[in-house]
Formats: structure tokens, sequence, C-alpha cells
């Protein structure tokens, strides 16, 4: 049994753990093989999906942080079930995060402690906090401090 997961978001270690978790739910002895792509740029993005497409070796799909090209719901064997993480798409089902929220929540628990000076470190490459003019994650500490 094979998995294929793909991923665009480099340099961030959070994908790593879903990795990890994915490999301890598989048990070892099935002869499952998980593979990893790294997508850099729209045509590896593509090539990608179109070798899952019809790969009948398949048992499944995890796209992370990767929405299917155009087309691809169409082209997949039906035998192939697909998830996608952090990205929606209508034709598959997906697992996503409310980064705004997330940002949100964990600001006012620092202020419900009684805390008042609270910063934000992020690094420029994290695609949830640099998503939009402000950011998905710097969004929802903006609007907790905001509402203080």
């Amino acid at each position: 049994m094979n998995i294929s997961i793909t991923n665009e978001v480099r340099g961030i270690k959070d994908w790593q753990q879903i990795l990890r978790e994915i490999d301890r739910a598989t048990p070892a002895d099935t002869g499952t093989i998980m593979t990893v792509m790294n997508i850099e740029s729209q045509e590896e993005k593509i090539h990608a999906f179109e070798l899952a497409a019809w790969d009948s070796r398949l048992a499944g799909i995890i796209s992370v942080s990767l929405t299917p090209p155009e087309g691809f719901a169409e082209q997949l064997l039906p035998t192939v079930p697909t998830i996608l993480v952090d990205v929606k798409d209508d034709h598959f089902p997906s697992v996503a995060v409310d980064h705004v929220y997330g940002g949100y929540l964990g600001t006012k628990h620092l202020l419900s402690l009684g805390h008042e000076r609270i910063g934000f470190i992020g690094r420029p490459q994290d695609p949830f906090i640099r998503r939009g003019s402000s950011g998905l994650r710097v969004s929802g500490y903006r609007q907790a401090l905001e509402e203080a």
C-alpha cells in the first residue's frame, strides 16, 4: 500500500508532526510505503498530481497546504481517497485550522492571566502569518489586543 503526501511549505516543522502521526498510525507489518513530495513550483504541483491520479498502488492521498490543480478530481481513480490539510476544495474533504481564531484565543488567554505586554513572534516565511496584508494569526492577535 502506498500513501502519497504532497506539501509546498518549506522550512515549517508543523507538517513534520502530521507526517510522524500518519506514520505511527500505520501498522508496520502492512507493507505500507509513505511517499512525501516537496512541491516548489506550479509545474511540479501539476506533475505530482498527474502521477498520483493514475497510480493504482495508492491507498490514499494526503495533500498538506496544497490545493489540487483544476480537473484533478475528474482524473483521479475512484479508489484513491484524497484529503486536504489546511486548504479547501469543493471536491475533497479537508481539515483546516482557523489561524485568526488561534491567534485571538492565545492572546485572550494571556490577557486573562493578567499579562499586559504581549508580543507576537513569527517567521516571515510562515504562510499562516503572512497571508493577506496583516497575516492570519497576527490578525487574531491584534483583534484580541484591541478588545482588551
